[in-house]
């Protein structure tokens, strides 16, 4: 995108939330989006930069509980973490507070989804815990930004969560997860 002589770039971010977004939680997220805008603009305006614009689809993943939010007019000397950085303090600012935020991260097209198959689980577990979990069981993996998401029935049978891209991936399949010592 060119406005006037600058050249202006647009990322994407993804916000998980706590819970699906349901018709008030789509309310609260239209709502945030006015409150993230007016955070912008009023860093731009302390930095003498251009107003980032932000945009949002929500209801997205495989249980209605992201939002994708669309950044504008950034300027072409802001790297991916500045962008990341600023949105991510303005998007905790709006819904950290509220208890709906999980985390935020940029959207990455070299992430691989995995799905594993695991023993059922007596103890419930949030999914940052789940992240940690998975994590302090397989020190070598890299995974996504994307925290670890149980797979619910009548008792959980299954994982997915994020490689870091297909090399990662590969590995995985071949190696294996480990999750609760097997």
């Amino acid at each position: 995108m060119v406005v006037g002589n600058k050249v202006l770039k647009v990322a994407k971010i993804i916000l998980a939330h706590m819970q699906s977004i349901d018709g008030r939680g789509m309310v609260e997220v239209e709502d945030g989006v006015n409150k993230v805008n007016a955070l912008l603009r009023e860093k731009a305006i302390n930095n003498n930069t251009i107003p980032w614009h932000t945009t949002v689809e929500f209801g997205k993943g495989s249980q209605n509980d992201k939002s994708r939010w669309m950044i504008s007019k950034i300027g072409e000397e802001c790297t991916k973490q500045e962008v990341l950085t600023t949105t991510t303090e303005c998007l905790t600012a709006v819904f950290e507070a509220k208890g709906e935020m999980l985390n935020a991260w940029m959207e990455n097209e070299k992430v691989v989804r995995m799905l594993m198959p695991v023993e059922p689980s007596k103890v419930a577990r949030g999914r940052r815990d789940i992240g940690k979990k998975l994590r302090d069981e397989n020190k070598d993996i890299k995974t996504g930004h994307r925290f670890p998401k149980l797979l619910v029935g009548a008792r959980t049978t299954g994982l997915a969560f994020d490689a870091a891209d297909h090399t990662e991936a590969k590995m995985l399949v071949e190696k294996g997860v480990m999750w609760e010592g097997v």
